[in-house]
């Protein structure tokens, strides 16, 4: 098992050299940070590469962040933190759903180096035996109609400090238990790879492609949720995600089938 000390520092050098041949070409950057503020906040402040893909690492950062605001806990060396910067042409309409596209790649990642089943939970979770192992945070920026700087923010757990209890709100997972030593630049490279390949897959297909690859580890399905909307919460039982990327509900008081859409609510066990 792996429960002793983090493993070394992060890499450019190893990172690059562990990239699959289809990733090597199509990274334009690759940076590891000892510190800065948040990685997607630095690279959305730098200007969009028009071909491949910018990626930055960090050790620390000072103001991570999840979804609406909410602070990203990142202790030093511990963990994963990396944003993707790249370019989206097309229908915006269709971008919405790219977190969960981001999730399935970096699930299928985790299970391919760790070895370890993850489970997805709408819209942009990562779990590990029911408990929070990473969260996506998609940003965009426009550049000209129906062009953005898309930002790709990934945050996972891979060796929690032992006070983290102290400073987390809700359960959490991490990869110390896993049956093989878990090298994060081994890691960080197969999330690179599997996000530039999802990239390229939901550009060209949109979500449809990645929706039974998402059923298959939907923490959510056929459970019962509540829904917190507007200081208010909302009993309901979900029914999985649809082509769309939106989260289908039942409601107990009349069975109508309604959709949620990301941004909206935040859904909780």
């Amino acid at each position: 098992m792996n429960g002793g000390m983090p493993s070394a520092g992060l890499s450019e050098v190893q990172i690059r050299t562990l990239l699959k041949p289809h990733a090597k070409t199509a990274v334009s950057s690759l940076r590891v940070l000892q510190d800065t503020d948040s990685t997607n906040a630095r690279l959305l402040a730098e200007p969009a590469s028009l071909v491949g893909f910018d990626v930055l690492f960090a050790e620390a950062q000072s103001a991570g962040r999840g979804r609406q605001g909410r602070r990203w806990h990142s202790p030093k060396g511990a963990h994963l933190y990396f944003s993707i910067g790249t370019v989206y042409r097309g229908d915006l309409a269709r971008l919405p759903p790219l977190a969960l596209a981001v999730g399935v790649a970096c699930a299928e990642a985790v299970e391919a180096v760790a070895q370890q089943d993850v489970q997805l939970k709408w819209p942009n979770d990562l779990y590990l035996a029911e408990r929070k192992l990473g969260g996506i945070l998609i940003e965009t920026q426009s550049l000209a109609r129906n062009v953005v700087h898309v930002v790709m923010g990934v945050g996972l757990n891979v060796h929690m400090p032992e006070d983290a209890d102290a400073w987390i709100d809700q359960p959490w997972s991490d990869l110390r238990a896993s049956p093989v030593e878990v090298d994060r630049n081994a890691l960080a490279a197969e999330c690179v790879g599997r996000v530039i390949t999802a990239f390229g897959k939901f550009e060209a297909e949109g979500f449809p492609a990645f929706r039974a690859d998402y059923a298959r580890r939907d923490l959510l399905l056929d459970r019962d949720i509540d829904i917190h909307l507007h200081d208010q919460v909302q009993r309901a039982r979900a029914c999985g995600v649809n082509q769309t990327g939106a989260l289908c509900i039942e409601s107990p008081h009349d069975g109508v089938i309604r959709q949620l859409r990301a941004g909206e609510v935040s859904v909780r066990l």
